[in-house]
């Protein structure tokens, strides 16, 4: 069975169109460029990940204080250290290539 296609609405976004143009569009994200979206989008990101570290370190910390010996619980701890110190770790790399991926874009 054929779909028709209905062209009254592409009609009516054609003529609201130049309306819209000419009331004039506002940049939300108050940015300049591209890179500079990026950069922000990084700092961003970058820093959740250092205001969440710390946290998971102390959730970290608590599995070795209440493990009472429990080998289970101690590794949870272990893992979830180590796992905070990779993440950390990736989130610096990550922030370094993002501003070396935007030094190479802006002249």
């Amino acid at each position: 069975m054929k779909r028709k296609v209905n062209f009254i609405p592409l009609f009516l976004m054609g003529l609201f169109v130049p309306i819209v143009v000419r009331a004039g569009l506002v940049n939300p994200l108050a940015v300049g460029s591209f890179a500079e979206m990026l950069d922000l989008i990084a700092t961003f990101l970058l820093k959740i990940g250092f205001l969440l570290a710390p946290i998971v370190a102390l959730v970290a910390a608590l599995y070795f204080i209440t493990s009472a010996g429990n080998p289970a619980q101690v590794q949870k701890g272990k893992n979830a250290l180590i796992y905070t110190v990779i993440g950390l770790i990736g989130a610096l790399l990550a922030g370094g290539f993002i501003k070396l991926v935007v030094g190479w874009f802006t002249p």
